[in-house]
């Protein structure tokens, strides 16, 4: 029984002899390596993370809608590729300053709404991209906002150059779907001659 009892502690006995020298300190424990290097603070990184997959899904909803045959819907794809691929450099050029590892590939979101748009078609389609790229931008909006205060200033001026196309992509979103623009009655805008 003695002799089972030392065999099962005889690794726990070897392990403890090798860490403590009498009269010695004890050896210092290895930390652990971070699996994130960033300097970052929890918030932070979540916004450059959700920065990243809101780019890419807003890319694929705006590829989709290019493909379209509503004409309005087309056009402002089109005008979300071309800024989303500036704000998309800009992102991925952050994240790489601020070492944080973003997933490459398709998003989730991405292949949620790739999956709801094969089975429709037409103007179902168009109604579900519409949909989509206004709950897409409503998010990025919002986290572009909780942002806005970011102890990193770097994030800050990515806030400050990104909302207000993201803002305007909300509305022009809204508008193809007949929804009035921040809840406002909708109502035609007339210039006024200046004074």
């Amino acid at each position: 029984m003695k002799r089972r009892l030392f065999l099962i502690l005889l690794p726990a006995i070897a392990f403890c002899a090798d860490s403590v020298v009498p009269g010695q300190p004890p050896a210092p424990v290895k930390k652990k390596p971070a699996l994130l290097s960033s300097d970052l603070n929890g918030r932070d990184m979540l916004f450059i993370a959700q920065a990243v997959e809101h780019g890419k899904t807003l890319n694929f909803l705006a590829t989709q809608a290019e493909k379209t045959s509503n004409a309005g819907l087309s056009e402002f794809g089109k005008g979300i590729v071309k800024s989303g691929a500036v704000q998309s450099a800009v992102i991925q050029s952050l994240a790489e300053m601020r070492k944080v590892r973003v997933a490459s590939g398709e998003s989730a979101e991405q292949r949620k709404y790739a999956l709801q748009f094969s089975k429709v078609e037409g103007t179902e389609l168009e109604k579900a991209i519409i949909k989509a790229l206004i709950d897409t931008n409503t998010l990025a909006v919002t986290f572009c906002e909780l942002s806005e205060k970011s102890g990193d200033s770097a994030i800050r001026g990515c806030v400050v150059q990104m909302l207000p196309q993201l803002r305007e992509n909300l509305v022009v979103a809204e508008t193809l779907a007949g929804l009035p623009p921040n809840g406002e009655p909708a109502r035609k805008i007339e210039s006024q001659p200046l004074r």
